[in-house]
C-alpha cells in the first residue's frame, strides 16, 4: 500500500521527469486498485453473509396463503434479484482476485523503482557539490589550490560522477521495469 511515487523529490532539469511522472501516476493507480480489490472483497463477504439471513427471515415472514400473501410475489422477486447479484458478485470476485495477484508483482516493481529513484536523488546533491568544487579549480579568480587539493577534488568529482551514473542507470532500469508492468495490470483490470 501507499504511493511510492508521491515521495520522490524532483531534480532540476531531470531528463527522466516524464517517466517519473508516468510512474507516479501508475503508482497512484496501483494504490487505488489495491483499495478497490480489498473493498470489493469485503463487500462480497458482507453480501454473501447477509443475503441468506435476510432471505430466510423473509421466507419465514411471508407464506403463501396467509394475510400477507400479497407480498409473497415481491419476496420471490427480491430473492431472485439478491441471488442474481450474489452470483454476479461471486464471478466478479474471481476477476478481482486475478487483478490482486498482478498487483502484488507490480507493487514489487514499483517499490524497487521508488527505492532506485530515491537513491538516485540522494546521489544528486553530492554530485552537484563536487561539480561546483571542481569548477572552482578552473576559475582564474579565487583560491589557489595545491596539487594535492586539486587531485582530491578531482577524485571526489570522479567518484560522485560514477556514483551518479550507477544510481541513474539503476533508476532507469527499475523505472522501465515498473512502467512495463503497467501493460499487464491495465490489461487484467480492464478485461
Amino acid at each position: 500500500g501507499g504511493t511510492v511515487g508521491a515521495e520522490l523529490p524532483a531534480l532540476p532539469g531531470d531528463e527522466l521527469q516524464g517517466k517519473i511522472d508516468r510512474f507516479a501516476a501508475f503508482d497512484r493507480l496501483l494504490s487505488c486498485l489495491e483499495t478497490f480489490a480489498s473493498d470489493f472483497g469485503e463487500a462480497q463477504r458482507q453480501l454473501h453473509g447477509c443475503c441468506p439471513v435476510l432471505l430466510e427471515a423473509l421466507g419465514g415472514a411471508f407464506k403463501e396463503g396467509d394475510d400477507l400473501s400479497c407480498f409473497y410475489g415481491l419476496v420471490t422477486q427480491l430473492t431472485m434479484q439478491l441471488n442474481g447479484w450474489t452470483e454476479r458478485l461471486r464471478k466478479s470476485c474471481a476477476h478481482v482476485e486475478a487483478i490482486d495477484a498482478q498487483l502484488a508483482s507490480a507493487r514489487s516493481s514499483a517499490r524497487a523503482a521508488g527505492a532506485a529513484l530515491r537513491a538516485r536523488a540522494e546521489a544528486w546533491p553530492p554530485k552537484k557539490a563536487a561539480d561546483k568544487e571542481a569548477e572552482a579549480l578552473l576559475s582564474r579568480f579565487g583560491r589557489n589550490h595545491s596539487i594535492e587539493e586539486k587531485k582530491e577534488l578531482l577524485q571526489a568529482k570522479h567518484q560522485a560522477d560514477e556514483r551518479w551514473r550507477k544510481f541513474n542507470a539503476d533508476a532507469v532500469q527499475a523505472l522501465d521495469a515498473a512502467l512495463e508492468a503497467r501493460r499487464s495490470v491495465l490489461a487484467g483490470a480492464l478485461s
